[in-house]
C-alpha cells in the first residue's frame, strides 16, 4: 500500500471516529413535566427544547420551559442589553384570550471572550415562561396549541456562526378551573 493511501484510509478513519464522538457525547434530551409536551429542534451546537404540562386549569398560570442546550466549547448571549452580540429572546403565542408573560431568564455568567468581559450562557439554559388560560377559554378537554419561538447566536471564542431563530408548537388541554 502506498503512502497516500494509507493516509487516506486514516483521514476516513478520523472522520469516521469524530461523527461516532459527536454521537455519543449529544446530551440528553429534556423531558417536558409528568405527562407533558415537548417539542425539540436539533440546530448544530445548540439543541432548543420547549416542555409545558398535558394539561392545565382555566384561569390558573402554568410554565412553557424553554431548554437550550449549549455544546462545550460554544455558549450563546443573554437577553439584550448594551451588548453588540445577538441577543437571545424567547417569545410564546397563544391563542386569543391566554396570557403569556415575561420570559424568565437565568443569571448569566461574567467571561473573558476574545479580551474582553462579556455575560454569557453555557451548558442548560433553562428559560421559563408563565401561560394562564383565559377563564372563559374553551370548554375542558379542548386543546390550545402554543407556538415558541427562540432566537439566539452560538460562538466560540474566536467566531460565531450565524443567528438562528426556532419554531416550535406545543399543545395543552384545557382543563375546568
Amino acid at each position: 500500500m502506498t503512502g497516500a493511501a494509507v493516509a487516506r484510509r486514516a483521514a476516513a478513519l478520523a472522520v469516521i471516529c469524530a461523527a461516532t464522538a459527536a454521537l455519543i457525547a449529544s446530551p440528553v434530551r429534556p423531558q417536558p413535566p409528568s405527562g407533558g409536551a415537548a417539542a425539540v429542534a436539533e440546530t448544530g451546537p445548540v439543541r432548543v427544547a420547549v416542555a409545558a404540562p398535558k394539561s392545565a386549569p382555566a384561569g390558573k398560570p402554568f410554565t412553557v420551559t424553554v431548554t437550550f442546550t449549549v455544546a462545550p466549547e460554544y455558549h450563546i448571549y443573554p437577553p439584550a442589553k448594551d451588548q453588540a452580540n445577538i441577543p437571545t429572546s424567547v417569545a410564546v403565542s397563544a391563542p386569543a384570550g391566554f396570557s403569556v408573560g415575561a420570559p424568565a431568564f437565568p443569571k448569566p455568567r461574567v467571561a473573558t471572550v476574545a479580551g474582553d468581559e462579556i455575560e454569557l450562557y453555557e451548558g442548560a439554559v433553562r428559560v421559563a415562561v408563565p401561560v394562564t388560560f383565559a377563564k372563559n377559554a374553551p370548554r375542558p378537554g379542548t386543546p390550545a396549541r402554543l407556538t415558541v419561538r427562540a432566537r439566539f447566536q452560538a460562538c466560540t471564542a474566536e467566531s460565531c456562526l450565524p443567528p438562528k431563530t426556532v419554531e416550535r408548537t406545543v399543545t395543552v388541554a384545557v382543563t375546568g378551573g
